[in-house]
């Protein structure tokens, strides 16, 4: 009896983790109970598991066994009944809770999470239910688990979700459990210095070890950022997708680069591959975005002398300069000196036809990093019709909009 009991127990701590086997065909009838305690080997740092079965029988034709688990940040009551005759029998779970906190720090010291970042810490606690079917010595049914007000982060890749709700379902079929459906929203995140907001992500099982992200939208900038979907390997976790950008404001992009611009109004709009890795973290690729046609567009520099009158000289000398003084009493002013002046010291709005901005964080032929190319019309300028402008930024990506004076910057005018 003892035996039979404890291969009952095995059963329901299989079932209770997703995927079992059944007892066998016929039983006899039994009533009774059997407690313990119980360690898994390779969670080295996980407390003992009190467990308790009892097995009683409500009819002739059936018996019923409830398996009870406790320990630290777990609690989890699952019920299991086998017709005697070996027909299909049952399994539900009648309670289940687990504290995130407690038990993914124990799966990251076990060494069980390798693939996942070592600092990464999960709070909150989930919430387990379900109900199945004993057919063919298989387990067959679904759980769920739902997270409320958890939060995820890691220091190292510099990202935290404070606040997020989870929920998944969890098949249990023939071939293996699978991940049936899964959904994560969020409030807010913050990425890297970043604020996002009105996170969402949903995705599907496309087999036991492969998700297909089909959902990944989140509020950035004032606009909306959408990734397309992507396959995700649960056995090697791994982001490589291409993200679309709608509607940005370029007034939010200004607010970070004060160095660089003290307004602008429009939006932006273009396509970027993100990476993700246990071991870099997140990575942005290549990408490019442009101003929205349908949208004004304008933009006023931060003060930055030389930026533009650098290009040009300031007064534009007829005669040779060996001639000296006489040289100099003839020169005139450069038509398009001043209006340059005022706009580089943000004292004369760009009113801007075309912003372009293409990334390459792995370098354009291993020299550039990020191209901004923009062709905008003075807002009051009695002798400039077009000021064009290319920076080349050879050195963080971070750095894509810092206004350079060096040989890196191409400027183009065109007079009236």
């Amino acid at each position: 009896m003892d035996i039979f009991m404890r291969r009952v127990l095995l059963l329901c701590l299989i079932l209770s983790l997703g995927g079992a086997r059944a007892a066998a065909s016929e039983l006899p009838m039994l009533v009774g109970g059997l407690s313990g305690d119980f360690r898994a080997k390779a969670l080295s740092g996980a407390p003992p598991i009190q467990w308790r079965v009892d097995a009683g029988s409500e009819s002739a034709e059936e018996n019923s066994f409830t398996l009870n688990a406790h320990a630290p940040g777990l609690d989890f009551q699952l019920s299991v009944v086998l017709p005697r005759a070996g027909s299909p029998g049952s399994w539900r779970i009648l309670e289940g809770h687990l504290n995130t906190s407690e038990w993914w720090a124990i799966l990251i010291d076990s060494g069980l999470m390798a693939e996942m970042p070592q600092d990464l810490r999960l709070t909150g606690e989930l919430q387990f239910a379900g109900k199945g079917t004993m057919i063919n010595s298989h387990a067959l049914g679904s759980v769920t688990a739902k997270l409320r007000g958890g939060s995820i982060s890691s220091a190292t890749q510099d990202w935290s979700v404070p606040r997020m709700d989870l929920e998944a379902t969890l098949n249990l079929e023939e071939a293996g459990p699978l991940i049936k459906s899964f959904r994560l929203t969020a409030p807010r995140a913050e990425v890297q210095g970043f604020i996002l907001e009105d996170l969402e992500v949903s995705a599907v099982g496309e087999n036991v070890h492969d998700l297909r992200v089909e959902t990944a939208t989140v509020s950035l900038f004032g606009g909306r950022v959408g990734v397309r979907p992507f396959a995700f390997d649960l056995k090697h976790p791994e982001i490589l997708a291409t993200a679309d950008l709608e509607g940005v404001l370029l007034s939010e992009l200004a607010a970070l680069i004060p160095e660089s611009l003290s307004a602008a109004q429009g939006r932006l709009s273009g396509s970027l591959e993100i990476g993700w890795s246990a071991e870099h973290g997140l990575q942005p690729g290549t990408g490019s975005l442009q101003i929205r046609r349908d949208s004004s567009t304008s933009l006023r520099l931060a003060a930055t002398p030389d930026f533009l009158t650098q290009h040009i000289p300031a007064k534009i000398e007829w005669i040779p300069a060996l001639f000296g003084p006489v040289a100099r009493w003839l020169a005139v002013n450069h038509p398009a000196y001043e209006t340059l002046r005022k706009i580089e010291m943000g004292e004369m709005a760009l009113n801007v036809d075309s912003l372009e901005v293409a990334l390459y964080p792995d370098g354009a032929e291993g020299r550039v990093s990020a191209r901004v190319a923009v062709s905008a019309r003075p807002e009051k300028s009695n002798s400039v019709e077009e000021v064009s402008f290319e920076i080349n930024v050879t050195g963080p990506l971070k750095e894509v909009l810092l206004l350079s004076t060096d040989e890196n910057v191409k400027v183009g005018v065109k007079s009236k």
